[in-house]
């Protein structure tokens, strides 16, 4: 009777241990199918997060592009602007200084003309100096 139980002892415990292999094989698939779907979840939410992400960074990029033109725009204005005042300005400095050098020309003109007649009568006056002078020699 030991042969017996000893064959039926041995029966149960392979059964005991194809049952417990079967259960492992369960639990290993079961495992496997549950993790495929997390990794496949968290790979959805990533690519969600990634194209949110590039799509954030594209309305950032177009925000930015169109706050670089405004300030080009507003820079460009302003330039425009303090060229027209420089050029004024210029313009103004450019007719005073005509001004003044038509003033200073017609200062000196009178001065050169002072002088040619102050000239000519000093001539004149030496002439006549010479003529009296000559004129009693003569006599």
């Amino acid at each position: 009777m030991s042969e017996l139980s000893t064959i039926k002892a041995n029966r149960a415990k392979e059964l005991e241990t194809k049952r417990h292999y079967l259960e492992i094989t369960k639990l290993r698939q079961e495992n496997a199918k549950q993790y495929n779907e997390t990794v496949k979840e968290n790979e959805k939410r990533m690519e969600k997060l990634e194209n949110d992400y590039d799509l954030q960074l594209g309305q950032m990029e177009v925000e930015l592009e169109k706050k670089i033109d405004e300030m080009r725009e507003k820079h460009q204005i302003r330039m425009t602007t303090e060229q027209e005042r420089l050029d004024s300005e210029l313009n103004q400095l450019k007719l005073a200084h005509q001004d003044r050098v038509a003033e200073l020309e017609e200062t000196q003109g009178n001065q050169i003309d002072d002088l040619i007649e102050n000239h000519k009568n000093t001539l004149e006056n030496a002439k006549q100096k010479f003529e009296k002078e000559k004129s009693k020699w003569d006599t």
